[in-house]
C-alpha cells in the first residue's frame, strides 16, 4: 500500500513540474463564473454555493486557496494553495471550482521519461 502512495506522487509531482506558472483566477458556481482575477492582487472573498455552503478564498503573494469553507467534510480547505496554471481547487458539496489560468509551458511536454 505504501509503495502506491510513493508511486501516485511521483507521477503527480512529474505531472505538476510541467505547468507554467498561472496569472488568472477564475472562481465559478455551478458552472457559471462569478468572479475572475489577477494572481498578482490580493484579495478575500466569500462566495455562496449550492445548498447554502460558502467558501472564503484568498488570493495572496501569487497563490489562491479556500482559507474556510462550511461543507462538511472541508476537502476544497485541504487541497492547499494553486499557483500553476491547470491547477483546480474543487468544494463538491458547494459547487464551486477555482481554476488557475495564465501562460503556457514553455515546452510542448507534460514530462521527459528517460
Amino acid at each position: 500500500m505504501a509503495c502506491i502512495a510513493v508511486i501516485s506522487f511521483g507521477i503527480m509531482a512529474l505531472g505538476l513540474s510541467g505547468l507554467a506558472p498561472g496569472n488568472t483566477v477564475t472562481v465559478s458556481v455551478d458552472g457559471e463564473v462569478r468572479w475572475q482575477g489577477s494572481l498578482r492582487e490580493d484579495m478575500t472573498k466569500t462566495f455562496s454555493g449550492a445548498d447554502g455552503y460558502t467558501c472564503d478564498i484568498v488570493v495572496e503573494k501569487g497563490r489562491v486557496w479556500v482559507e474556510r469553507a462550511s461543507c462538511p467534510d472541508k476537502s476544497c480547505v485541504r487541497q492547499g494553495a494553486a499557483d500553476r496554471s491547470g491547477q483546480t481547487i474543487v468544494c463538491l458539496p458547494a459547487r464551486i471550482v477555482v481554476e488557475v489560468s495564465g501562460r503556457k509551458a514553455d515546452t510542448p511536454y507534460d514530462a521527459v521519461s528517460r
